[in-house]
């Protein structure tokens, strides 16, 4: 059984020849980036085919749900998460040989080169790193063309996988939080999507060694490559946001004014005139609340 190897890449190596310079100022937050090196060991012994069943070993007590059995397309049969120590060893092969892609999410807290390179990536972006694996049959497809509200990295470390990137100008920098809790914005761009809701842009063969980045909110699918089981990982980056940093400085200004620390009204759901009402104080609140003058460097602190 393969042990956990001591290779250490760096974020400027994964990205290599993009610098890190020319990575920020025209890919992040911009565009997909492909890089095809023709090189099926450059990412070494970070996560192999065979690795697979150590770290399904090694997690076997583990009691969180984070092993994902994803039916093919065309299957009536639904997603479905484990928990490594509920999940029968023959039972996750027998669905993957019946086209189920095995998810393994949060792969950094046991599997120490990812780990590694995890920690060097949320160095770069100051940001939470999460890394998923996807281990995928041959010519299998888990996923309809969908959008992911955060940005990703995709390290293909066996076999190959067609990606199919597509254009959008729905919505620019979709928010999960966002996504989650305003009708208007989810209905502006639904995911999963179809083939006819959107316009090819990319179609990339990642094999062994190669590398996509996609910005957050680009609609994407992707298919296991005919002959042998692909195997990649998705390096999710969840960096802190505007949103997030304002929503900071109104819980500091919130220590120092009562108001923001109040109750709504209990009856402003079902009282009109109670709704109204509070417009009025809401805008006495927030003039208020900026007249104390909220602090960059506390609210820095804060979130730091």
């Amino acid at each position: 059984m393969s042990q956990p190897s001591q290779t250490t890449l760096t974020f400027e190596e994964i990205i290599a020849p993009v610098t890190r310079e020319e990575f920020f100022e025209r890919y992040w937050n911009k565009a997909p980036l492909i890089i095809s090196r023709g090189d099926r060991g450059y990412y070494g012994d970070l996560y192999r085919l065979q690795d697979v069943d150590r770290s399904i070993f090694g997690d076997s007590h583990c009691q969180d749900d984070h092993v994902s059995l994803i039916p093919p397309q065309g299957s009536d049969e639904e997603m479905t998460t484990h928990a490594p120590s509920d999940l029968a060893y023959d039972e996750m092969y027998r669905a993957f040989n019946k086209g189920y892609t095995i998810r393994f999410a949060s792969i950094q807290s046991t599997w120490s080169p990812v780990a590694r390179l995890s920690a060097a990536m949320c160095e770069a972006f100051s940001a939470r790193v999460n890394v998923n694996c996807y281990l995928t049959p041959a010519s299998s497809q888990g996923f309809k063309i969908h959008i992911d509200t955060h940005d990703v990295f995709i390290l293909q470390t066996h076999g190959a996988k067609d990606w199919f990137v597509y254009e959008t100008d729905d919505y620019a920098l979709p928010l999960k939080t966002l996504d989650t809790h305003h009708t208007d914005i989810r209905n502006q761009y639904k995911s999963p999507l179809t083939d006819d809701e959107v316009k090819l842009k990319h179609r990339i063969r990642l094999e062994a060694g190669d590398l996509l980045f996609m910005p957050r909110g680009v609609p994407h699918k992707a298919i296991a490559a005919p002959g042998e089981a692909s195997l990649h990982l998705t390096f999710g980056i969840h960096p802190l946001y505007w949103v997030e940093y304002a929503k900071a400085a109104m819980e500091m200004l919130a220590v120092h004014n009562r108001s923001f620390r109040e109750p709504l009204p209990v009856d402003f759901v079902t009282n009109p005139e109670v709704a109204a009402s509070m417009s009025a104080h809401f805008a006495e609140a927030l003039k208020a609340a900026m007249a104390q003058n909220p602090s960059f460097e506390r609210t820095t602190e804060c979130m730091v």
